[in-house]
C-alpha cells in the first residue's frame, strides 16, 4: 500500500533548521514528505536528503524573486506545480508569510492543510530593527500592524494549528478570527538520549548562557549583578558563549570589569567548547526580556539545559516561569532589576542544588524530549488526514 504524502513549506532555505528537520523526520517515519524550501545557493535544484524530497523555490534566481510572500508568482507556480505533480495528502506550512497561499491552493485542490506557527510572527517582527528604522516601516509593521493582518488572512483559511507553547494557544483563542481551529503543542524539545545528565558537586554558582548575542536578551542587566556581587567578595563564575551584534560591547565590560578570570566569554560556538561550558556550569541563564513575543513562545535552551539536569534562572516570561513553577527545577527573576537578580543569586548558595537538577533532569525523561513531541505531532497529522 502507497504511503500517504506531506508537502512541508518552507520560507527559508534547508538544510537546516532544527524544528524543519525533527518534524519532517518524524514524519517521515509514516508519510512520503517533499520540503518545499527557498534556494539558498545550494548546487541541485532539488535532492533527497535523509529519505526527503527537497525541492527549492527560485532556483539560480536573484533572491528578491523568491521572496517568500503568498502573492509572489514564483511560490505560487512552484507549490502548484508540486501539488500536481506529487499529490500530497495534506500540506504543512511553517509560518505565516506563505499561509495565505497554501491556505487558498489547499481550498483550491481539497487538500488539508496546517500551519506550523513556531512563533508569534506579528509580535517578533515588531522586535527587528530594521521594521524601525524608517517611517514606512513603521508605518506598515507597527501601525497598521500589517504582520497580524497576514496571520489573520492565513488563518481564515486554515484551521488546524502547531504551536510551541500553551501560551501561543491561549494567544491565538482570545482572536476573533479564531473559530473551529484546531491546536497541537509540539514544543522545541531536544532528541531523546539516554542517560544525559551531568551529575555536579554544587559549591558556588557557575553561571552559563550560550547563544546568539543580541539586544532582546537582557544579558548585561545579570552581567552586572554578576560583577556587583564579585565586587563585594562573591564567588561565582558567568561562562558566555556565542558571538553576535552585542558581543564587542558585552567582552568590553567584562575587560573593564576586572573579572575576566571570573567571566568566560567562549567566542563562536564550537562542539568541543560547548562540552567543556556545558560541564563547567550548574546554571542555566535565559535573560529574554519580557514581551508579547517571549510571552508566546519557549526556547530551545530551555529544554537542552534540562536534558543534561541543569537548572534554569529565567526572566518573567509566561512560558519559562509556568515551566519553572510546575516542574521545580528553575528559578523566575525580575531579569530588569538589579537588586532582585542579586538577591536571588544570593539565595542559591542555600539552594537544594541536587533537588533542582534532578526535577530538571525528570522533566526532560519524562515529558520534554522529542519522542513525546513526536507521538504527538503524527496523532495530530492523522487526524487531520
Amino acid at each position: 500500500m502507497d504511503r500517504k504524502k506531506i508537502i512541508y513549506v518552507w520560507k527559508s532555505p534547508y538544510p537546516w533548521d532544527v524544528r524543519v528537520e525533527k518534524i519532517c523526520k518524524s514524519l517521515a517515519k509514516d508519510y512520503e514528505v517533499l520540503i518545499l524550501a527557498r534556494w539558498g545557493k545550494e548546487a541541485k535544484k532539488a535532492e533527497q536528503i535523509d529519505g526527503i524530497t527537497v525541492r527549492r523555490v527560485g532556483f539560480r534566481e536573484k533572491s528578491i524573486k523568491s521572496i517568500p510572500l503568498s502573492f509572489n508568482p514564483i511560490w505560487k507556480k512552484e507549490l502548484e506545480t508540486v501539488i500536481k505533480g506529487f499529490k500530497p495528502d495534506a500540506i504543512i506550512v511553517r509560518e505565516i508569510m506563505l499561509g495565505t497561499l497554501v491556505g487558498k491552493l489547499g481550498k483550491k485542490y481539497s487538500i488539508p492543510t496546517i500551519m506550523d506557527m513556531a512563533e508569534n510572527y506579528p509580535a517578533v517582527i515588531k522586535l527587528f530593527k530594521k521594521y524601525k528604522q524608517n517611517i514606512f516601516s513603521r508605518f506598515l509593521i507597527h501601525t497598521l500592524d500589517l504582520a497580524k493582518m497576514v496571520e489573520k488572512n492565513s488563518l481564515n483559511l486554515i484551521k488546524n494549528v502547531i504551536v510551541v507553547c500553551d501560551e501561543q494557544v491561549d494567544r491565538l483563542k482570545s482572536e476573533k478570527y479564531i473559530s473551529n481551529h484546531k491546536f497541537c503543542v509540539v514544543e522545541n524539545t531536544p532528541i531523546f538520549e539516554e542517560n544525559t545528565k551531568i551529575d555536579k558537586k554544587f559549591t558556588k554558582p557557575i553561571f552559563g548562557h550560550h547563544g546568539n548575542l543580541t539586544g532582546d536578551k537582557s544579558v548585561f542587566e545579570f552581567l552586572q549583578a554578576v560583577i556587583e556581587l564579585l565586587n563585594e567578595g562573591y564567588d561565582m563564575e558567568f561562562h558566555i558563549m556565542g558571538n553576535g551584534e552585542i558581543y564587542q560591547e558585552t567582552k568590553k565590560i567584562v575587560d573593564e570589569s576586572g573579572h575576566s578570570d571570573k567571566i568566560i566569554m567562549y567566542g563562536n560556538w564550537k562542539d568541543e567548547l560547548y562540552k567543556k561550558y556545558l560541564n563547567t556550569i550548574n546554571f542555566g541563564v535565559l535573560p529574554y526580556g519580557v514581551n508579547d513575543f517571549t510571552n508566546t513562545t519557549n526556547f530551545n535552551k530551555y529544554y537542552d539545559f534540562l536534558k543534561f539536569g541543569i537548572p534554569i534562572i529565567t526572566s518573567e516570561t509566561k512560558p519559562m516561569s509556568r515551566l519553572n513553577k510546575e516542574l521545580g527545577c528553575g528559578i523566575t527573576i525580575n531579569i530588569d532589576c538589579n537588586n532582585d537578580i542579586k538577591e536571588s543569586i544570593k539565595k542559591l548558595y542555600d539552594c537544594d542544588y541536587d533537588n533542582l537538577s534532578t526535577n530538571a533532569y525528570n522533566a526532560y525523561v519524562k515529558r520534554y524530549n522529542w519522542s513525546v513531541d513526536e507521538k504527538a505531532l503524527l496523532q495530530f497529522v492523522k487526524e487531520v488526514i
